[in-house]
Formats: C-alpha cells, sequence, structure tokens
C-alpha cells in the first residue's frame, strides 16, 4: 500500500463525507462522477447498477457525465456480456477494484469486439474502477476509461478507489439492505417470456409499470424519447394492448394468476 499526500487526504476525506450525505442511489452516483474528477482523472466515466435474476448478475441503468446515451445504449445492448471485466466480476463475492491491463494482455484486448467496436471509435483504451458486491450481492460499478495518449491509470489512482471502496460498499448496503429491488415491486419477467419481449423490452415494460414519465424513462435508459415510444409500441403490439393502461393492468393481472 502506497504512502497518499496529506493534501489528497483532505480531498478524499470530503469526498467520503459526500458519499454518506447521498440520499438515494442516483444522489450518490450524480455526487461521483461529478467530484470524482478531482481525485482520479479520466477521460470518461460510468456507473451503472446490478442486481440477481434468474441467478444471473444484471446490470442497467447506467449513468454518465461523459458518454452519450446512444454509446451507452450500445454497450448494454452488445457488448456487456462480452466485456472480459464483467466477466471476471462475476467471481467475486465482494467488492473489488480491477484496473483492466492487470487483468488482460494488449494483444487480447486489441483482439476483442468490446475494444475495436465500442472504446476504439471513442478513442479509449484503459479501464478502471469498482465492482459494487456484498456478500454476493452485487450492487453496481464505477467504470473509468482513459486513452492511450493520457495513459493507463496509475498506482495512486487505484490506491485512491480502493480507500474509497468500503465507503462506497457500505452506503450502498445502508441503502439497500438485501439488494436493488425489481421495479414495480416484482414485476415478474415469466408472464413476460410468454409475449417474446426482448431483454431490453422487459426492462422497459418495468418502467412503464411505474410512474414515471416517458422523458424519464428515457433518462434512465439512456435512450431517446423517440426510442422509448418505439420499444413501447412495440410492447403494445406484442401483448395486445392499446396503451399504457391497458399494458399496466395486463402486468397486475400476470402477477396475480
Amino acid at each position: 500500500m502506497m504512502t497518499l499526500p496529506s493534501e489528497l487526504w483532505q480531498m478524499i476525506n470530503s469526498f467520503i463525507y459526500a458519499i454518506y450525505q447521498a440520499n438515494s442511489i442516483d444522489e450518490l452516483r450524480c455526487t461521483t462522477l461529478e467530484k470524482l474528477p478531482e481525485l482520479v482523472v479520466s477521460d470518461c466515466s460510468f456507473f451503472d447498477m446490478a442486481r440477481v435474476e434468474k441467478n444471473q448478475t444484471r446490470y442497467f441503468n447506467p449513468m454518465s457525465l461523459t458518454i452519450s446515451q446512444e454509446k451507452m445504449a450500445e454497450y448494454f445492448d452488445s457488448f456487456i456480456y462480452g466485456d472480459y471485466v464483467s466477466w471476471m466480476f462475476s467471481l467475486h463475492q465482494n467488492s473489488v477494484v480491477y484496473c483492466d491491463s492487470k487483468i488482460v494482455t494488449d494483444e487480447v484486448r486489441e483482439q476483442s469486439p468490446l475494444y475495436n467496436q465500442w472504446l476504439k471509435p471513442m478513442n479509449l483504451y484503459y479501464s478502471c474502477g469498482i465492482n459494487f458486491v456484498c456478500e454476493n450481492v452485487p450492487y453496481g460499478s464505477l467504470n473509468l476509461f482513459n486513452s492511450r495518449k493520457r495513459g493507463d491509470f496509475t498506482q495512486q489512482d487505484l490506491e485512491i478507489l480502493t480507500v474509497l471502496e468500503p465507503h462506497f460498499t457500505l452506503k450502498l448496503t445502508q441503502l439497500y439492505p438485501h439488494g436493488l429491488p425489481i421495479l414495480s415491486d416484482q414485476t415478474a419477467e415469466e408472464p413476460m417470456d410468454k409475449y417474446h419481449l426482448t431483454s431490453r423490452e422487459q426492462e422497459l415494460v418495468r418502467w412503464l409499470c411505474t410512474a414515471a414519465d416517458i422523458e424519464e424513462i428515457g433518462q434512465q435508459l439512456f435512450i431517446s424519447v423517440h426510442t422509448v415510444r418505439k420499444h413501447a409500441a412495440n410492447i403494445y403490439r406484442k401483448t395486445n394492448c392499446k396503451n399504457r393502461n391497458q399494458l399496466v393492468a395486463l402486468m397486475a393481472k400476470e402477477r396475480i394468476t
């Protein structure tokens, strides 16, 4: 463990205070994305959420101040389950700080679809971050990215994240002692399966069964209002519903029967 400068510790302590002041996971994520660059400089970052569904960890609802909604949707639709870092996360029972250059070689990275189709077009190369897990209960992950020009993350960067990790994890477990809930109480996956909804459409159904308006749903899923309406139209067609109210009633009925 390296020794951090005293002036840096003052900034770290201020950041830790901000972690415990957050009243919700969204406030925690927003505060982190705004303030963390004062401690760990990066070109891009995002903070997603996670929970266990059907005995698998599912990452969702990414928040970013530096990556477009379209690029985040592209990652979660096409690359997350082929991400070598996400795969490694599944092996850990508790939170872990990672640096991808310590997990894979440059050769492996440069041959991966994740790098060639998602990172490289954004001029990104290196990544590091924290995967938040407490006793096998996942909460999400904080992911930072750097270009080749900026260079790999330093040992000091990783040390700062290591200091912050237990405070993040404790705050998340205080907010959600049993892990993140499924939206709209228990909107079941099984009843939706028979309608042949895609995973993205199933996620949207959960949001449509809440009080969130279309604009808020788009913001939470990092997609445009037009895309929300397009997915909703497909959902209504597949479920034979004329509108959102009928869909909500159908899902409520499916959960009872």
